[in-house]
């Protein structure tokens, strides 16, 4: 794989370009100017020592999930660069990753508290709660929606999302939320027009914008947000967990939800402090 960069800037902007959606190329591009800012050398300058001592650095900092994804980000640049040939080698390829600890039992809300969430709000908040729930969805993969990604089928219909790394995927909408869905869309709107519009502004809300409904559908619940702070990414959390109790195939979770591999689905096996083969013994 060879690329013709003549600088490092050329091969950053190479690099970036073939990462996934823009959220993710924005993150990748601040990663690595804080660690460029930091080692203040070139590419091929950087050493070994230098980043072993950057993460030193970023571990008396910051925690676990962000460290682990600075060094992610370096460390996918230098290979890029060593295997397209731009650079003599790869310095971080002894570098380790801190692993990443399983938090989602702590994030998982019971079927009941969602309910009762989408119950909280009204009108287009409670379809933006309900869609990121019943679809399982990304918030970015939401944001981006528009009315030409919506299709009619039988009685209900299909929705296209452009999930990670621009990989499409249709999933069957069910007929309560599409129908929920339909009525929310006026005479005005085009196909181009996304689905979730700001109140205020003619365009689509930020992923920001809903992350404030959600946690206010949250609040609206009665749940603690102290203790459980709710985010758009725990309706996917909870899709896939309440699917996994409805006894759907993980291989149908896997690909309802965008993942890559069964690994990354399994994770919700893993996530279930209710469930114990100690039970089974005591029985």
């Amino acid at each position: 794989m060879l690329v013709n960069a003549k600088n490092d800037d050329e091969l950053i902007a190479i690099w970036l370009s073939r990462q996934g959606s823009e959220h993710t190329r924005a993150a990748y591009k601040l990663d690595v100017e804080r660690a460029l800012g930091y080692f203040d050398k070139r590419l091929g300058e950087i050493l070994y020592e230098d980043i072993t001592n950057w993460q030193e650095v970023l571990e008396g900092r910051y925690s676990a999930s962000t460290v682990r994804r600075r060094i992610a980000s370096l460390r996918s640049l230098l290979k890029f660069g060593w295997e397209s040939g731009y650079l003599d080698n790869n310095v971080a390829r002894l570098t380790k990753v801190p692993p990443q600890s399983n938090k989602l039992t702590e994030r998982i809300l019971p079927r009941a508290d969602v309910l009762d969430m989408i119950d909280a709000v009204e009108g287009r908040d409670r379809l933006i709660v309900q869609t990121l729930y019943v679809l399982g969805l990304r918030v970015s993969e939401l944001t981006r929606l528009t009315w030409r990604n919506l299709r009619a089928h039988g009685d209900s219909g299909v929705a296209r999302v452009k999930g990670k790394g621009a990989k499409d995927r249709t999933l069957r909408v069910p007929k309560k939320l599409w129908d929920a869905l339909m009525e929310l869309r006026l005479d005005e709107h085009g196909p181009d027009d996304a689905i979730f519009q700001s109140h205020t502004q003619d365009k689509g809300l930020h992923r920001k914008q809903v992350g404030r409904i959600v946690k206010r559908a949250a609040r609206d619940a009665g749940i603690d947000l102290d203790e459980n702070p709710v985010s758009p990414h725990w309706m996917r959390h909870a899709h896939a967990s309440h699917a996994i109790d409805a006894g759907v195939p993980l291989h149908v979770i896997r690909d309802n939800l965008g993942h890559s591999s069964l690994q990354i689905t399994s994770r919700y096996l893993h996530a279930r402090p209710e469930q114990s083969s100690g039970a089974a013994l005591v029985a």
